[in-house]
């Protein structure tokens, strides 16, 4: 996830991303799907790998919040699907740095070794599914996952009632600042999110006019959606991009975006799909570019009624 930049007096409140001399030694993982592990070496090492939570959340520093393996081990690390930004040498993991929301396969394979270890690491947020919106079928509400959950779970409460999380909160100082800033990530006019649960109208954003009173199929509106939750994170200020597309009919709707989609969402829950496969080296430069791998922004494809 890409930092965020802040008005001078914004920046005096709230650094939420660092900017530190270590930035450089790290990159985004090499993407290995869940497929394709199997072609890179023997998993009989899994298990040295580990780091010293399964789940790590955004912290709002001004340094850079790195998070380490356990044993410090000569070879190569990487990580599925794309967003986690891991050291390949070293397998630091930079958190505020790597998309949120999901969770991910860390590999490691020793410098001499055909061996694989592998360890799954979440950066806790949210995210939404990548999938077609009937909203003639009642499909109205796309609905934030936690930490790659179907269920809302904490920090959602009890009976998904939210305590204490907030999304799109347009009286938060810092929010409107980084909005202002780069008024292309503003959410669009007329677009309604429940501000305690994240829930996005998408019925009432076609009659808000949202994709323009006559909306024609394939317009699309991207928005980036600023929220704090109310977890291990102490509501530190994290963020999603998002991406709607607008259809008449689910006829309408291209295979392309179809697959997309699909891709996204095998990605976000880790399903293997029929990817590149990597070399047995794993290089660095091998990392597959296909769609499969990449969950972000998520696809909401909205088809009318």
């Amino acid at each position: 996830m890409q930092s965020l930049s802040f008005p001078l007096s914004a920046l005096t409140i709230l650094v939420l991303f660092s900017l530190s001399s270590c930035q450089n030694d790290t990159e985004p993982g090499v993407d290995v799907t869940p497929a394709t592990v199997s072609t890179i070496g023997n998993s009989s090492a899994a298990g040295t790998l580990r780091y010293s939570s399964p789940v790590f959340y955004y912290r709002e520093q001004a340094e850079a919040y790195i998070e380490s393996p356990q044993k410090n081990q000569s070879g190569t690390y990487g990580a599925t699907p794309k967003g986690l930004v891991i050291n390949p040498t070293t397998g630091a993991i930079d958190v505020n740095k790597s998309e949120s929301g999901l969770t991910y396969q860390v590999w490691f394979k020793p410098t001499g070794s055909s061996e694989t270890s592998l360890s799954e690491v979440t950066i806790a947020g949210i995210n939404f599914q990548s999938r077609v919106y009937n909203l003639a079928s009642g499909d109205i509400f796309a609905k934030p996952l936690y930490n790659v959950q179907n269920n809302l779970a904490a920090p959602f409460g009890v009976e998904n009632k939210v305590i204490g999380s907030e999304f799109g909160n347009e009286n938060d100082k810092t929010v409107a600042a980084l909005v202002s800033a780069n008024t292309q990530q503003k959410k669009p006019k007329g677009l309604q999110i429940d501000g305690q649960m994240g829930t996005i109208n998408l019925r009432q954003a076609v009659e808000n006019g949202v994709f323009g009173d006559k909306p024609v199929d394939g317009t699309v509106r991207n928005f980036r959606l600023y929220y704090r939750l109310n977890d291990a994170s102490n509501k530190a200020l994290n963020y999603i991009d998002v991406r709607l597309h607008y259809y008449s009919r689910a006829s309408a709707v291209p295979s392309s975006l179809l697959s997309q989609a699909n891709y996204k969402s095998s990605a976000t829950f880790r399903k293997a799909t029929a990817t590149p496969t990597v070399g047995a080296a794993m290089s660095v430069t091998d990392a597959s570019s296909s769609a499969s791998s990449t969950p972000r922004p998520p696809d909401i494809i909205i088809v009318g009624d």
